[in-house]
C-alpha cells in the first residue's frame, strides 16, 4: 500500500522588500513560508493538536 502525496495550497502572496512571501498549506496540515521561492520557515501543529 502507498501513501498518497501531499497537496498543497497556496494560502497567500506578498511582496516585500526582501523579496515575495508565499504562506503554503499541506493537506498534511504543514505550514511553510517560502520568501523568493525558497523554504523561510516550516511549521506542524504539536502532537495532538490535528
Amino acid at each position: 500500500m502507498t501513501a498518497s502525496r501531499p497537496t498543497w495550497q497556496l494560502l497567500s502572496c506578498h511582496p516585500t522588500s526582501d523579496g515575495d512571501i508565499e504562506y503554503c498549506k499541506c493537506s498534511r496540515y504543514a505550514v511553510v513560508v517560502l520568501q523568493q521561492g525558497h523554504l523561510a520557515k516550516f511549521a506542524v501543529p504539536p502532537t495532538g493538536q490535528l
